[in-house]
Parts: C-alpha cells; structure tokens; sequence
C-alpha cells in the first residue's frame, strides 16, 4: 500500500474500478479461497488491472444512487491464533490479480482475519499497491460474515462489501493515477517471436482471462523452474502475467494487437541461495522477442479520503 500524498493528474482510465456509482455488477464469482485461492470479480477486474478504460471524473465513494447492499452484517476484530498462517493468507490475497478469497456458503458471504487495506481491495478489485491510505490499514484485522438479499445476486458482493464499508467504517475515497516505478514491456530488436493463435479454437474452448491465467502461480523466489502456458492471449494478459512474476507493475507497450498463444519457461536458479528470479524471468522474456526494462508507469489507483479505525456497532 502507498502512502497517501499530493496527487499528480487526473485519472485518465479508471472506469473498470465501479467505485460505487450503481448497485450492479458484471459477470463475477467470489470461489472458496481454499480451493481456488484469489476473488474473481469478474472479467471486467482484468481490464480495471490492465488499465484499459476510459477518463471517468473523481467521485467520492460515498456518493451512490441505490446501493447494493447486505440483508445483514456482522464486522468484528478477528482472533488470530496462527500469524504465519495469517501471513500466508496474506500472500494469497495479494500476490494474484484480483485480492482476495471469499467463501459464499449459498448467500452467506464469510470473510476471515482480513486488514481493512484487504476489504477495501476486495470490494473495489485492485491490488493493494494500487490503494493510496494510512499505513495501519494494513494492521488490525477483522471478520466480516454476511448475508446477501434472497432477490439479489451474488455477483453484487463487491458493491455490497463496498457499501458496508462506507457505512460501519465511514470510507471516503476517489480514483486517481499515480507514477510508479515499475516494468515497460516493449518489442525486441529482432521482433516477437510469439505464436499468433487459431481463428478457430477448439469447439467449447473461451478466451482466457487473467483470473484462471494466474491460478496457480508460486511465489517468486522458490527454488526451481517455472512455466506459464497463455492460450491465446493479449498483450496486456501477458503483461499482468510478468506483473504477477515480478511483483510489481508492467505496462504493455508492444503495440502488438494478435492474440498469441505463449510460454513463459523460466529456468531454475544455477546458484542454489539465489531468491531473486528477476533475472530468470527477464532472459524468458527475451526468448520470446520481447525486452523488459524498468522505469516509470502510469497505475490507477484509489485514494482513501478518510476512513475510521473501529467500525460502528453491529
């Protein structure tokens, strides 16, 4: 999470992150984080982490017409019994693309040991680097265990965690875009050497998106070597790929618009202490004609207001 401090521009692609305006959703799941350990909130929360979208103006969260809502909710300090559990889960909820892990029981939606930084990335998808705020966001955590409307789809959870959160915790924000340092990915000297994918997939086959692309990504830094298969994929899924590798952001400026089917092989480390696979993933990425380079990034993000440490009663 970045600190909060002067804001640079106006947010030129910030329509994907829904902060609030209506009470509905697109397509979304919330799985079980036990068995598929990251929220999907939708396909839309992949176009909202690549930043393509368009100029919306700054609006205070607060302000909504028709909130989705939970019928009721319960927001109380969780007991945390294991910090290196607690801490696992933490990394789950932030090392994939979507933050989270939500267990929806029929319409009952339970939420445990998360950071008030955490709840508010789940609510309005982004990860936490792109959530400007205090520091001690990320300390205390809570439990929320709710129950959405009979009427009303579970595809709402996100607007419905977004509203509790401006109710109990009084949550004040708007979106913006900050530079970061982060990753460009460009086109190699000797052009890309990708693989153009099929017109025609296999019958029953779907393009793919970010959330089932990052399914299963280790964290960076394990030992051994690591293999990522995208079926025909963009640019900017590939981008979000090496961004969920390097843990940090990278913004696609190939130009290449094709859908490609692409491996990623990066090698194991030769030196057995080596815990860093920037370079690894840097020399995969030039075996696909591409070059990574550091430098400055445009992110959307979403800048806290205000917000309170302790939530209203129940």
């Amino acid at each position: 999470m970045t600190q909060i401090g002067a804001d640079k521009t106006k947010p030129p692609h910030l329509r994907h992150l829904r902060i609030g305006l209506r009470g509905t959703s697109g397509r979304s799941r919330l799985p079980n984080m036990y068995s598929h350990p990251h929220c999907h909130f939708g396909k839309n929360a992949a176009i909202a982490i690549a930043g393509i979208a368009s100029l919306i103006a700054p609006i205070a969260v607060g302000m909504m017409n028709a909130p989705a809502k939970f019928e009721v909710a319960t927001v109380k300090p969780a007991e945390v019994h294991d910090e290196q559990l607690a801490q696992r889960m933490d990394y789950m909820r932030t090392a994939l693309p979507v933050i989270g892990g939500v267990t929806i029981r029929g319409k009952r939606v339970e939420m445990r040991g998360y950071t008030l930084e955490q709840l508010v990335c789940v609510a309005f998808r982004i990860r936490t680097r792109q959530l400007i705020g205090p520091t001690w966001l990320s300390g205390k955590r809570f439990d929320v265990e709710a129950l959405i409307p009979t009427e009303a789809s579970n595809d709402q959870a996100n607007e419905m965690l977004q509203t509790l959160l401006q109710e109990r915790f009084a949550l004040r924000a708007h979106p913006s875009t900050r530079e970061q340092t982060g990753y460009v990915l460009t086109v190699g000297n000797g052009g890309p050497h990708l693989k153009v994918s099929s017109q025609n997939p296999p019958s029953g086959s779907e393009p793919p998106n970010v959330e089932s692309l990052m399914g299963r990504i280790p964290k960076p830094g394990l030992p051994g070597s690591m293999r990522r298969e995208l079926k025909r994929s963009n640019m900017n899924h590939v981008a979000e790929t090496l961004a969920q590798l390097l843990q940090s952001t990278v913004e696609d400026r190939t130009g290449l618009k094709e859908k490609y089917d692409v491996v990623i092989d990066i090698p194991p480390p030769l030196d057995p202490d080596d815990k860093d696979p920037q370079s690894r993933i840097f020399a995969a990425v030039n075996q696909l004609g591409l070059h990574l380079k550091s430098g400055k990034v445009n992110v959307q993000v979403l800048v806290v207001d205000s917000i309170k440490k302790i939530p209203t009663l129940n």
